[in-house]
């Protein structure tokens, strides 16, 4: 879900070894954060687990 989502919204190729190496990690987890701010997969796929959750 990240990577697909990163590649959409961000165009993002997260399975770029050489990418995630030239980065520092805050700069992948401000991605991702943001990720959970569009209505993408990650974004989905968690509001759905929230909901099961609250329902038992």
């Amino acid at each position: 879900m990240l990577v697909a989502d990163a590649q959409e919204y961000y165009k993002l190729e997260l399975d770029n070894r050489n990418l995630l190496e030239q980065r520092p990690w805050p700069w992948l987890v401000r991605r991702a954060i943001g990720l959970i701010g569009v209505n993408g997969r990650l974004r989905r796929t968690l509001e759905a687990e929230q909901k099961e959750m609250a329902h038992g």
